[in-house]
């Protein structure tokens, strides 16, 4: 089975066509469709144009490198080169009327406006677009496609007057196995349509590799038939993560009542203490108290919000109306093996109290160290990852650099050009730097979300940046004391509050 192949290709036009047609035999043999070969290779066709006609000095001969791989139920193709920076500081159209007008205008020489529209369509024609900027190495762009065939499609669903409670009563919880990832699918799409804020859950063969590899621990419930009628998992949030995420639970509507979700969580949280993992912790939707409830009575701690982390068309069938605004998540974190001796943590100034108040409610003290921030010599790494499916970008910062505050700058606008919604900020509370990146990063919009212990870093700090759009705060359901606090130390501190 067909698994990676690499290509390095001059840095001159006659180089593409070979590739795209490589592309597109690849795709064949991994089970895409025409109209999804066709995608991805204008993805990749785009990336190449740009980076030919424009990364680059007249005559200057370089490489390019293109990486074809195969990944669960699709393909990525990532593209690397050592080009010139472009600048992010440019206009796109906002309507269909003006790019129209716009592919009658000359495009200027230096390819900015070029890489800004491509970015502007790629993110809306990819499951996974990721810019990573490694400083001196260049840059690479990773673009992932999901086929649709792989798909748990609505035909699928079975419809809920063939096993009704009452006729197929639920009998056990256990541990899921791969071939329960058909069963799970239909259990989502019944649940949630296509809305659902993880698109892992309708692609049967994903979830099967990796429930089967461990990437993915399940409990699901059974009814007397064998159909599954709930599911609760814990997740990995990144690979080799400390961490780890409970969430994805759902039951069957015509199953609700019967104390399933309690006897599944029971489970689940079971495998958590037996993972080894530091911490535990939970998207939880403030559209509704229940994840909250749950977290709450398990003795999690609020210690973020996310604003609009979901897209506002997340819908749960029988449980509340449309959406009026983007949802947001709170963090609800537990610690599983909490930190021996308090932490010593660079605290941004206007916000120490509340990151050490943060800290204490999770039983963890911490320990403020000498304000001697500065930013490190020599460049600063910066990775942003776009989640098309939730329209939303987080960035990385492994390390703060004297140019922090420029090429933030440059990212947070190459990202809101073309519409991303929400922006997360991911900063390191033991560097020295973070307090200083802080303050810049706020000059630019950014604001306080809260802090993740364990996500990226030991001890992280959350800023997030709203583009375009003002939340209203009375609409995030909330039900902690420390999660009210929150939210109302977020409303003084957002931007786009209006006083």
């Amino acid at each position: 089975m067909y698994e990676t192949g690499t290509i390095r290709m001059r840095n001159t036009p006659e180089g593409i066509p070979p590739v795209l047609a490589y592309l597109r035999e690849t795709a064949k043999l991994l089970g895409l469709e025409e109209r999804e070969s066709a995608r991805i290779a204008y993805a990749l066709e785009e990336t190449l144009r740009n980076s030919v006609q424009y990364a680059f000095e007249a005559d200057e001969e370089a490489y390019i490198e293109i990486t074809i791989s195969r990944v669960v139920s699709g393909i990525e193709v990532v593209v690397a080169d050592r080009g010139l920076p472009r600048d992010p500081f440019v206009k796109v159209p906002e309507s269909f009327e003006e790019l129209l007008e716009e592919a009658e205008t000359p495009l200027p020489p230096d390819g900015d406006r070029a890489a800004a529209l491509s970015d502007f369509v790629l993110h809306r024609l990819l499951d996974r677009y990721r810019i990573l900027n490694l400083g001196r190495e260049g840059r690479r762009i990773e673009m992932t496609l999901y086929a649709q065939r792989a798909r748990i499609h609505a035909s699928a669903e079975e419809k809920a007057t063939e096993n009704p409670a009452e006729k197929d009563p639920f009998r056990e919880i256990r541990l899921a196995r791969p071939d329960d990832s058909v069963g799970i699918a239909r259990l989502f799409y019944k649940s949630y349509g296509y809305t659902y804020v993880n698109d892992l859950v309708y692609y049967p063969q994903r979830l099967a590799e990796r429930i089967a590899g461990g990437g993915l621990v399940c409990a699901v419930a059974l009814s007397a038939s064998g159909r599954i009628v709930g599911h609760i998992a814990l997740m990995q949030p990144f690979e080799g993560a400390e961490i780890v995420e409970w969430g994805m639970a759902i039951s069957d509507p015509d199953y609700r009542g019967q104390g399933i979700m309690g006897r599944l969580s029971d489970a689940i949280f079971a495998q958590a203490d037996r993972s080894g993992k530091r911490a535990i912790f939970a998207h939880s939707v403030t559209n509704h108290a229940f994840t909250q409830k749950i977290c709450q009575a398990r003795g999690f701690t609020d210690t973020a919000l996310l604003l609009g982390y979901a897209g506002q068309d997340l819908s749960f069938r029988k449980i509340h109306r449309e959406l009026r605004q983007r949802e947001s998540t709170v963090i609800s974190f537990h610690w599983l093996r909490p930190p021996g001796t308090p932490p010593r943590l660079h605290l941004p100034a206007r916000h120490a109290r509340r990151i050490t108040e943060l800290y204490a409610a999770t039983g963890v003290p911490i320990e403020a160290a000498p304000h001697t921030s500065r930013p490190l010599p020599g460049p600063t790494r910066l990775t942003d990852t776009v989640v098309p499916a939730l329209n939303i970008a987080e960035l990385l910062v492994p390390e703060i650099g004297e140019d922090f505050l420029r090429e933030l700058e440059r990212t947070t606008r190459r990202l809101c050009v073309a519409r991303v919604d929400i922006l997360y900020l991911v900063l390191d509370l033991e560097s020295s730097a973070t307090p200083q990146a802080v303050e810049e990063a706020e000059s630019l919009g950014y604001f306080f979300a809260g802090i993740f212990p364990g996500y990226h870093h030991s001890h992280a700090l959350i800023l997030q940046y709203v583009n375009n759009l003002a939340f209203d705060y009375d609409a995030i359901v909330t039900l902690s004391s420390e999660a009210e606090r929150l939210k109302a130390y977020q409303r003084r501190h957002d931007p786009n509050q209006v006083a």
